[in-house]
């Protein structure tokens, strides 16, 4: 290999950058294909990917045919949850509470006060998907103003406020003895993991308290993903929609390209060597 070759390898090397971790998804819901006219009534029952997560409805959710980043315009839609006894239920929760995991949804909501005018009741917890129970498990939450992860040992932790009618991934994740949370892929907060998980998964709806709560807003999809210990990428591994990242991938591939055209072309100070000598050099420049 030549000098010059092996200062462009280098070059790039520096450029590229850790690899992307490999995650195995558990649980998938999503609710882009659940009917194509709004306003419908939901399914009274929904699976994930792998059929192992069954979910039965409370009250009457309805599909709506709204989806974040530009999924409506290829006929996707969400399910409408109006906070008032409605939402899905099952009676196990997904994995185990010692997995290094990530737990996701996208979600819009359309309220802060859910009709409640009471400031207790405005700041009640309004999960927005729940594994576990609330207080054994995690919960993903909406507490007025402000979207909340609830579980572990560090309580509600905030994770950014909550802006109606728009479109937000929250996500939670547990890598060995740390938990953060994360907003729109950015990291918002930590939380010390919980260590284990009460029986049932739950959207929209916590049904164990003495006071019911529910969430009112739309929610598209849901996911469940397990990894190895360390292995978390936030640049790859969430369940963001990376057309973006994809262009500026893109653009970063076309000016490494540039790069080494440039590095390869005549100029002033460049010598192209195509054997490396092993005679000694007889004058030790450095030295003189």
């Amino acid at each position: 290999m030549t000098l010059k070759r092996t200062f462009i390898f280098l070059m790039l090397l520096s450029l590229w950058g850790a690899t992307s971790a490999k995650v195995k998804v558990t649980a998938h819901l999503n609710f882009g294909k659940t009917g194509n006219i709004s306003f419908v009534s939901a399914p009274s029952e929904v699976y994930s990917s792998d059929s192992k997560i069954k979910l039965k409805s409370m009250g009457d959710p309805v599909f709506n045919a709204e989806a974040p980043m530009g999924k409506a315009l290829k006929g996707d839609g969400c399910i409408l949850f109006h906070g008032n006894g409605d939402g899905y239920t099952g009676t196990q929760a997904i994995g185990k509470a010692s997995d290094n995991m990530i737990l996701e949804v996208w979600v819009k909501a359309r309220t802060h006060t859910h009709g409640e005018t009471h400031k207790r009741d405005i700041d009640r917890i309004r999960p927005v998907v729940t594994n576990g129970v609330l207080g054994e498990g995690y919960s993903i939450a909406q507490k007025g103003k402000k979207w909340v992860f609830v579980g572990g040992k560090s309580g509600n932790v905030d994770i950014g406020d909550v802006i109606l009618d728009q479109w937000v991934h929250l996500a939670a994740v547990r890598d060995g003895d740390s938990g953060t949370v994360w907003r729109d892929g950015k990291h918002t907060n930590n939380f010390t993991p919980s260590t284990s998980y009460g029986d049932g998964f739950s959207i929209a709806a916590s049904t164990t308290s003495k006071y019911p709560s529910y969430f009112n807003g739309d929610i598209y999809e849901i996911r469940y993903s397990i990894f190895k210990k360390g292995a978390f990428d936030p640049e790859s591994d969430f369940l963001l929609y990376y057309e973006k990242k994809k262009e500026k991938s893109q653009a970063r591939t076309a000016a490494r390209a540039e790069l080494v055209k440039i590095l390869e072309s005549d100029g002033l100070g460049k010598e192209l060597v195509t054997t490396l000598s092993t005679a000694l050099c007889k004058k030790d420049w450095l030295i003189e």
